[in-house]
């Protein structure tokens, strides 16, 4: 009871609203939201933004939870928007559509040393390649996101980014950027994607600083 006291104090400091536990085949991890955030439910185009997520995700990756600024999930849910402008997601890879455990000794120390090996290097291109292929599913013409690769690490999790043209909820064009947190929690890989489209590119170091303080909360959550 004590250390849950201090896990939900900690979360508050780190501007969390709530933390929702999550099954990971065996694994219950806590699943904390940012504050501003809110998870998307099951209206008609939030259902329509998680149906179109867990397809481009499919066998690949298990999507753990969506969410997005609260204003922008309020537009959806009284239709007055259709898409995010702005959204985050945390997914875990799947091995024969099970949830991927990690193997012992698989640290999160040494999931960061290997994701900057040369190995995890052609692991990332690899996975950028069948993303690609899978993002083409839905819109062929569709150009390659330009890799920004690896941005930062540190003791919690690898950080890396990418660039590519996307149309705003208001049909105008834009710039998407996407900078994804990569760590491990509990023996289980865990993906955090922070997702912003704009007229001009969006601050990438802001996006940054937004995805450390999610990871820190995620490891907080859950006592780790």
């Amino acid at each position: 009871m004590k250390l849950k006291y201090l896990q939900l104090v900690s979360l508050l400091l780190a501007g969390v609203v709530h933390a929702a536990p999550k099954d990971l085949d065996g694994v219950t991890l806590e699943i904390p939201v940012p504050s501003g955030y809110c998870e998307l439910g099951a209206s008609r185009y939030e259902s329509a933004i998680r149906a179109e997520q867990a397809q481009f995700n499919l066998n690949k990756s298990r999507i753990v939870s969506t969410f997005g600024p609260c204003d922008e999930v309020k537009e959806l849910r009284t239709e007055k928007r259709q898409r995010l402008d702005k959204m985050g997601q945390y997914t875990t890879p799947l091995k024969d559509g099970k949830v991927l455990e990690a193997p012992n000794g698989f640290t999160r120390r040494y999931f960061i040393n290997f994701s900057l090996s040369a190995k995890g290097a052609e692991h990332r291109k690899r996975g950028m390649d069948s993303g690609l292929a899978a993002l083409r599913s839905f819109s062929p013409g569709v150009d390659a996101p330009q890799d920004l690769g690896f941005i930062d690490d540190d003791d919690r999790a690898i950080y890396s980014a990418s660039v590519m043209s996307s149309a705003m909820d208001s049909g105008d064009a834009g710039v998407l950027v996407v900078v994804s947190g990569q760590t491990v929690v509990r023996n289980r890989v865990i993906h955090v994607a922070l997702m912003q489209v704009a007229p001009s590119k969006p601050d990438v170091t802001k996006l940054l600083a937004e995805q450390k303080r999610t990871v820190e909360s995620l490891i907080r959550a859950n006592g780790d």
